[in-house]
């Protein structure tokens, strides 16, 4: 049986509703607050008034409303209140501290090695965590996000990260060794997932679709990786492995890839799928400055600058991307699949990608799946870490008590 909502429930939620909305919209008025939330005028004065009183907002200028009058903006103000995201992938980790507002605060990054002995590594990344947030209180620590390449596989007694040349990392659960070292919120997630929510976050939606849905396709190296969000919420499947389409079989007579997948989507559509099209090509293009053992940054810089060989060689790569892209039309059917940056950044592979997924697709399909670069600037993953730490707190209109524990305020004003 449901039950009804009390008024201290409902004050939670009406605040936790025009903080989410001040830290995805930043500067806004009380008028767009009302509009936004659908509350009524007198409860948005009320509880700007008591978040001015907690100071945990400020005036940020002004603003114009439909009338055209200029009334203030507010926006989140609490730089003490931080999340910190980390991502492992074979060869390094990086580490960035947020703000509430998702505002970079802090950096690091350093190499990992695959044959050193895995625990000694942790330690040493944990003691870099711990320098980063030395100077917080853990009160004010909303909590730790973890990214892991994958496939990252939830298990009931351990959570564990395959990826492919680090044997290491297999052996271990990363979440619970954090778990038992700080005394906050610890979140770990495949690290494509959390792109694709980083990504979704800065999404505008389309009204015109019967749901919104995007999935994240990204390679570093060997592996294609891939992240699927539906109305905002992650996909994950039953362990946890929903959304790989790097292990999607697309020939099954072809070879197996360094992980044993027997004619793998990640074998023909990962960016270092283009030194072996490379060794398959080169003998046509005998002007090319490319080598037999150009390495894949090599490639990618003769394709700018319009070297014939590397131009064939990423045109086949754009196909086979193209190819794995028209099957998920008929799996998932996202609005949107956001290609990251690994590939090629030009409107000639975007166009030659679109141009196989509409070949292999029908019209009605492919006119509305749009395929476009990633627009964020910074590590979505380590993004997507932020977001998904915030999320858990929003989700349950906890972030409110999370900030009177900070600001030391108790008191609520009605409703």
């Amino acid at each position: 049986m449901q039950r009804g909502l009390n008024s201290t429930t409902i004050q939670k939620a009406n605040r936790s509703l025009v903080i989410k909305i001040m830290l995805a919209e930043g500067p806004v008025s009380r008028v767009e607050l009302v509009k936004k939330t659908r509350l009524r005028k007198a409860t948005i004065t009320n509880i700007i008034n008591e978040f001015l009183e907690l100071g945990i907002i400020c005036e940020e200028g002004f603003t114009k409303v439909d009338s055209g009058r200029r009334t203030e903006a507010f926006r989140i103000d609490m730089p003490q209140l931080v999340i910190l995201s980390i991502r492992f992938t074979r060869k390094f980790y990086r580490a960035t501290l947020y703000d509430l507002r998702g505002v970079p605060l802090a950096y690091h990054q350093d190499n990992i090695s695959v044959d050193e002995d895995i625990l000694i590594q942790m330690e040493l990344v944990m003691t870099q965590i711990d320098a980063m947030l030395a100077a917080y209180d853990k009160t004010n620590i909303l909590g730790i996000c973890i990214a892991l390449p994958g496939p990252y596989i939830r298990g009931k007694d351990k959570n564990t990260a395959i990826v492919t040349g680090f044997d290491n990392l297999r052996k271990i659960d990363v979440e619970k060794m954090f778990t038992k070292r700080y005394p906050f919120k610890i979140l770990s997630e495949h690290d494509a997932k959390l792109a694709a929510f980083a990504e979704w976050k800065h999404m505008k939606m389309d009204d015109n679709v019967l749901e919104n849905s995007l999935m994240q396709i990204q390679s570093i190296g060997i592996g294609v990786g891939a992240g699927s969000v539906i109305n905002g919420r992650i996909i994950k499947g039953a362990v946890g492995v929903a959304g790989e389409i790097g292990h999607m079989g697309i020939n099954f007579n072809g070879p197996k890839s360094e992980r044993n997948n027997q004619g793998a989507f990640e074998y023909y559509a990962g960016t270092e799928s283009c030194c072996r099209y490379l060794q398959e090509m080169m003998y046509q293009y005998p002007q090319s400055p490319l080598r037999e053992d150009s390495k894949y940054e090599e490639i990618l810089q003769a394709y700018y600058a319009g070297d014939e060989l590397a131009r064939a060689v990423i045109g086949k790569l754009a196909w086979m991307l193209g190819y794995g892209i028209a099957s998920l039309a008929f799996v998932l059917n996202p609005n949107r699949v956001v290609i990251d940056n690994d590939y090629p950044r030009t409107e000639e592979f975007i166009l030659m990608v679109k141009q196989t997924v509409k070949q292999m697709v029908y019209a009605e399909v492919a006119e509305n799946m749009h395929i476009h670069f990633s627009q964020l600037t910074s590590d979505s993953t380590l993004l997507g870490g932020y977001y998904h730490v915030l999320e858990q707190y929003l989700k349950n209109n906890s972030i409110i008590d999370k900030i009177r524990d900070v600001v030391g305020g108790k008191r609520t004003i009605p409703i």
